[in-house]
């Protein structure tokens, strides 16, 4: 069961993600919006809890991921 706390932090009870049912945790996701006001999920990640670490550990993988499709790599 999904609830919105905030519009910056989904919480749930319990998700099933590929056959495995993930319990309490949060949803980190980042979005981009286009021209038409359209939005669209560029990544999503499950951590124990919303922290600094978790988030910065989040943005370096989404990074190197950009850096990667620019560069062709």
């Amino acid at each position: 069961m999904l609830k919105v706390d905030t519009i910056r932090k989904l919480t749930f009870e319990e998700i099933p993600l590929n056959n495995t049912h993930y319990r309490r945790g949060q949803l980190l996701i980042v979005v981009w919006k286009d021209e038409n006001d359209q939005y669209f999920s560029l990544t999503i990640a499950i951590v124990e809890k919303k922290t600094k670490d978790s988030w910065r550990w989040f943005m370096n993988l989404l990074l190197e991921d950009i850096r990667d499709i620019r560069t062709n790599k």
